[in-house]
């Protein structure tokens, strides 16, 4: 063992060089290695982060019949059934809303659009955060707020003739609202205008 060590380290001494070489490829190669699989786990983790924030932990219940593009109503959900849901397991929260297409006026401007009331006694922000909402201005409802609305970027901006901000009223159906966060675009001209 004692002849292979010493004949290792004659080598080593005579061709430094080529050492040299063998340990730095050895570095890289191993740097390499490391770094692609740090880079590929990062990967991972934004795209699971990018689909939660989509909606894969989520499941949307709608009444038959009825949905978000729809106006035809053939069924009605409960607070019965809201709470059967939020009995199982599995399930963390509960956020119960009602959607619907209504006139919604800013000064001498109307526009007909979607409007989305949220009937819920969880943490307003944790409701919206996770779903992937921010705010560009203003702030999140508290509980049991009334009377106040947030709103879509889009409609902020281009809804009507002169741009939406904080603290300004709108009137939905007929009733006052004061606006008190602005959403940040999320890239869906839809959702966006809501």
């Amino acid at each position: 063992m004692r002849d292979y060590l010493q004949f290792a380290l004659q080598s080593i001494r005579h061709r430094k060089l080529r050492s040299w070489l063998t340990i730095l490829a050895i570095v890289i190669g191993i740097a390499a290695i490391v770094s692609l699989i740090s880079i590929s786990q990062g990967l991972e983790h934004a795209i699971s982060e990018q689909f939660e924030n989509l909606g894969s932990n989520k499941l949307y219940v709608f009444a038959k019949g009825v949905g978000l593009n729809t106006q035809i109503e053939t069924g009605k959900l409960t607070e019965d059934d809201s709470d059967t849901i939020d009995s199982l397991s599995s399930v963390d929260m509960v956020n119960s809303y009602l959607y619907e297409k209504t006139e919604v006026v800013f000064g001498k401007d109307d526009i007909f659009t979607g409007v989305t009331g949220y009937l819920s006694e969880n943490d307003p922000e944790e409701v919206f955060s996770g779903q992937g909402l921010s705010l560009t201005a203003g702030r999140w409802f508290q509980k049991g707020e009334t009377g106040v609305v947030i709103i879509g970027s889009s409609l902020a901006v281009d809804g009507f003739d002169k741009e939406v901000f904080v603290n300004n009223k709108l009137e939905i159906a007929d009733e006052s609202y004061e606006v008190i966060g602005i959403l940040a675009p999320l890239g869906n001209e839809e959702d966006d205008n809501n």
